[in-house]
């Protein structure tokens, strides 16, 4: 299972800014998030104090 853990005291957004999505290439607007302490998918951690590690061990799910 992914596991999002977060400081419910300290959660909120950052500051929004347009950026380009890594799958598609098409512009967006992003905004990182505030208070995640770790994101963990499939056992591994990805985002660790807010900082993404640049692991990636899941996959985009795309509808059929």
């Amino acid at each position: 299972a992914d596991i999002f853990i977060f400081d419910p005291q300290r959660i909120a957004l950052g500051p929004r800014r347009k950026d380009v999505d890594r799958v598609t290439g098409t512009p967006r607007f992003r905004s990182s998030a505030i208070g995640v302490r770790a994101t963990i998918v499939n056992g591994v951690v990805v985002v660790n104090d807010g900082v993404i590690t640049g692991a990636t061990p899941g996959h985009v799910v795309r509808p059929r």
